[in-house]
């Protein structure tokens, strides 16, 4: 873990290590694991065991245990981290937290295999909904997606979780987006139907230590002009029309929100999908909805 990495999570840790311990002996399952956002919280539930003897267990649900391995080798406690490669069904501990992050995230996965998008995404939350219904879960973390507000048709200054734009479900590119919309309907259902205490947050692109240089993201390609003293090139598309800026969040501030919400409260949108000025995080006066985070 390079020393850049290492400096922002133990900063991390720091400003919300009274939150952390609050988390001490839970235990917290955390899918997609070695995805950016999940394994930037494994880090993190591990960097504060390290650094103030929380004794949060984590287990991680991943595809692949050998890149597991690597990502997290140096701060690996055998006894507070565990994995699982066969989805739920493989998890027989009890389980006081779900982050539910597994989902693809590459645009040109999206457009080359929608069918698995789909699939992948609605799958996925099912077996966490289902998981968490027969084993009364406490908090359920579902990521979902900026990219639920649509194209608006409106240019607000400011948005709330209810201004929801059109999204064309006939092209291909949205097998992502419709997907991350029907998997919130089924957080919505499981909430009214079986009572499951699940919150959707609803994530901007977010870049910062930890991305892996493999990855094609703009602030990455970003990132490796700088590393190779190359130019930034912006490339637009002949005839295209940007209806509507894209919001950037540094992971840290993900990570702070996401383990900082006892007392803290917050709705369904953690960034809308406007400039990073206009991000409203509901907070104490926020208790109306029905999926407010509180751990």
């Amino acid at each position: 873990m390079n020393d850049v990495l290492s400096y922002e999570l133990e900063r991390t840790v720091k400003d919300i290590h009274i939150f952390l311990s609050k988390l001490s002996g839970k235990t917290i399952l955390i899918t997609g694991a070695t995805g950016f956002i999940g394994s930037m919280l494994t880090r993190l539930f591990l960097v504060s065991n390290m650094k103030y003897g929380t004794d949060i267990n984590i287990i991680c649900s991943v595809r692949n245990i050998e890149k597991a391995e690597a990502l997290f080798s140096n701060l690996k406690n055998s006894e507070q981290l565990v994995y699982i490669t066969n989805g739920l069904v493989a998890c027989n501990d009890s389980v006081d937290y779900i982050f539910h992050t597994a989902a693809p995230t590459t645009s040109k996965f999206f457009v080359t295999q929608p069918v698995e998008t789909l699939n992948g995404s609605i799958s996925t939350t099912l077996d966490v909904l289902q998981y968490a219904t027969k084993n009364k879960v406490k908090k359920i973390v579902y990521l979902s997606s900026m990219e639920q507000y649509g194209i608006q048709q409106v240019d607000y200054q400011n948005m709330t979780e209810d201004d929801l734009g059109y999204i064309h479900h006939l092209d291909v590119r949205s097998s992502y987006s419709e997907g991350k919309r029907i998997c919130e309907c089924y957080c919505s259902a499981y909430f009214h139907e079986y009572n499951v205490p699940v919150c959707i947050a609803r994530v901007a692109q977010c870049f910062g230590p930890g991305l892996s240089l493999l990855d094609n993201r703009v602030s990455m390609q970003f990132a490796k002009s700088v590393i190779h003293n190359k130019n930034i090139i912006l490339h637009k598309i002949e005839g295209a029309v940007t209806k509507q800026p894209l919001s950037y969040i540094l992971i840290s501030f993900y990570l702070s929100i996401f383990c900082s919400s006892s007392p803290i409260r917050f709705t369904i949108p953690v960034t809308n999908a406007f400039p990073i000025k206009n991000i409203r995080i509901r907070s104490e006066t926020s208790t109306t909805s029905p999926f407010a985070l509180r751990l």
